[in-house]
């Protein structure tokens, strides 16, 4: 499952570094985000199994991104 990019967040929401839910989620996107530089967007992906989890996330930002299903296509090298 995948966030979206999104723009329009509440980013002052992750800058309270005395709510532990804050630091939660920055712990959280730290190790499962990525977030561009170029464009000022956060994007971030966890397997299908964890979509309750993104949209808890999306529910804490007051974000209105889409959670959608990603299909990866698996490249097999023959040799």
């Amino acid at each position: 499952m995948i966030l979206e990019e999104y723009k329009d967040c509440k980013g002052a929401i992750l800058t309270d570094l005395q709510n532990k839910d804050s630091l939660y989620w920055l712990g959280f996107l730290a190790s499962d985000g990525c977030i561009g530089s170029n464009t000022n967007s956060i994007t971030l992906e966890l397997k299908n199994t964890d979509r309750n989890h993104l949209l808890k996330y999306k529910n804490f930002l007051k974000i209105d991104a889409n959670v959608r299903e990603r299909i990866q296509k698996h490249i097999v090298n023959s040799e």
